[in-house]
């Protein structure tokens, strides 16, 4: 089952690959970002395709900077890293495999199974999800004839909905196939899309001063509910 999976996986992204385009680059945001802030979020990698030749340790590298940024990130309650995750998985290979699956299904087609992101959630305490995609295609229109792909998703775990994605897909040069070069140019689209989503999930001053002013209001307006129901006679 697991290599018919597979063969399938792949196949599907030799079809997809070539008519994604070149170059593109392009943000999501769902429209209100403050009910989804003060969250537990997980972050999850998809491995890179067979056809991807990527070094493990340029994942590795990437991993580490998002997990660098976003644990001291403010907007997020908690964020659970690689590792913790890890050690969890050990204890539960059924969940890790179908987490495998969840990742690599719903970064090749954008389809979240809420089954499966809702169990995670609910084992891990999360109530995000942040997935990490990085992969490399052949392009017949690049002049390297390769184009790359990173992209950076937000999902809530319980309905599998996308709050959040960041995606740079951009052809790539002859000089820029060497490792090194290819590396620093995720690296510098890494800190691109992190930009962005920290931007776009950073509360502005007004509306944090308007939420608290809501709740303040909402606070009383149940004082004064409480106050003026009537008292029983036998209380009196």
């Amino acid at each position: 089952m697991k290599n018919k999976y597979q063969a399938f996986y792949y196949g599907l992204l030799i079809l997809l690959f070539p008519i994604m385009g070149c170059t593109d680059a392009s943000i999501y945001t769902t429209p209100d970002t403050v009910p989804h802030l003060k969250k537990n979020v997980v972050l999850l990698v998809a491995k890179p395709t067979s056809l991807s030749a990527i070094n493990s340790k340029l994942i590795n590298h990437i991993t580490k900077k998002v997990e660098a940024h976003l644990q001291e990130f403010p907007s997020f309650s908690q964020f659970i890293p690689i590792s913790q995750s890890q050690q969890f998985f050990q204890r539960n290979p059924q969940l890790h495999a179908e987490t495998n699956q969840y990742v690599a299904t719903f970064a090749l087609t954008g389809v979240s199974d809420k089954d499966v992101s809702s169990r995670l959630g609910n084992a891990l305490n999360a109530e995000q999800i942040f997935i990490l995609q990085l992969d490399k295609y052949p392009c017949s229109e690049c002049d390297s004839g390769r184009a790359y792909l990173l992209k950076f998703y937000l999902l809530d775990a319980q309905t599998g909905a996308l709050l959040w994605r960041g995606r740079i897909n951009e052809n790539l040069d002859e000089e820029d196939i060497e490792e090194a070069a290819f590396a620093n140019l995720v690296d510098e689209a890494v800190d691109t899309i992190l930009e962005e989503f920290i931007r776009r999930f950073t509360i502005r001053w007004h509306r944090l001063r308007y939420e608290n002013l809501k709740k303040n209001s909402n606070s009383s307006q149940e004082i004064v509910s409480i106050n003026s129901q009537t008292v029983p006679h036998n209380l009196q």
